[in-house]
């Protein structure tokens, strides 16, 4: 499977089992400077695939995430708990889907790191860069695969 399907079925099904109905909104090519939201996460990745993958969210969609993750867990600030809900979920999609694309050889994936706050913009090096939208009962959550 390649990397952009694998993304796509990964994370419909793990949002699925926090409960929410997901609907994949959009796959659609992209590169340059993104503005990001105020929630973002950022993974590295190597081996045999090499690159960086980007999660973004409003605040209020990483607090419902935050929320279904945790046991319906009330949040009004993205505090520790949210922070780490949220960089879990980009770990967890990213080691299930990059278990289902084809290569023959290991694929790492860097601990994530959470970027928060408003006016972040993120450079994205490939031209090619896929931005994968996902919405969730109203709320949304962006993923920018940035990889060769």
């Amino acid at each position: 499977m390649d990397v952009k399907n694998a993304f796509v079925e990964t994370a419909m099904g793990v949002l699925s089992e926090f409960g929410f109905s997901s609907v994949f909104a959009e796959k659609n090519e992209t590169g340059g400077l993104v503005e990001a939201e105020y929630v973002n996460v950022v993974m590295g990745v190597n081996g045999a695939i090499s690159g960086n993958l980007i999660m973004t969210a409003k605040k209020e969609s990483a607090l419902a995430i935050a929320s279904a993750m945790l046991g319906g867990m009330e949040f009004t600030e993205v505090d520790d708990m949210v922070k780490s809900a949220i960089g879990e979920l980009l770990n967890i999609i990213a080691g299930n889907a990059f278990s289902k694309v084809d290569v023959k050889a290991a694929v790492y994936i860097s601990t994530p790191t959470l970027l928060i706050g408003e006016g972040i913009s993120v450079l994205l090096q490939s031209p090619g860069t896929n931005k994968l939208v996902f919405d969730m009962d109203g709320q949304s959550m962006d993923v920018f695969l940035d990889i060769e």
